[in-house]
């Protein structure tokens, strides 16, 4: 597959292609294993009634939400998997990158945290009562 012509960064753009095929394919395996990868809970779900009007309600603990992908993503993985160690190696010289991880909370929080430190069970999308 050829690079798009335009991608600003080709270098950054193939060595994170690498790392999200390697990603897809680590999902593969373990959907193929029937490993568990979490779930989204007390996720929003959009219904209609029969007036026509839309329903915003959250689903309960019992009810599954979108498969939350990241889990699948711990600390070993990163560590072990040679291309996920080149884009964080791109991403850690890289000047532009580095201004987006840090001025990005999401990037920085999600990205960062779960990738880097392993911290799979933090949910953020649970509400604080």
């Amino acid at each position: 597959m050829e690079t798009p012509s335009e991608v600003q960064e080709p270098e950054v753009y193939e060595i994170l292609k690498i790392a999200v095929q390697d990603g897809l394919d680590h999902i593969r395996e373990l959907e193929s294993q029937n490993k568990y990868i979490g779930t989204y809970f007390r996720f929003p779900q959009l219904k209609w009634r029969e007036n026509g009007f839309p329903s915003i309600t959250t689903n309960d603990w019992t009810q599954k939400g979108p498969t939350k992908y990241q889990d699948a993503f711990y600390k070993e993985y990163v560590q072990q998997t040679e291309s996920w160690q080149a884009f964080l190696n791109t991403i850690s010289k890289h000047p532009k990158l580095q201004t987006l991880v840090s001025t990005n909370l999401y990037i920085k929080n999600e990205i960062a945290l779960n990738f880097c430190h392993g911290d799979r069970n933090r949910d953020k999308n649970v509400p604080s009562r």
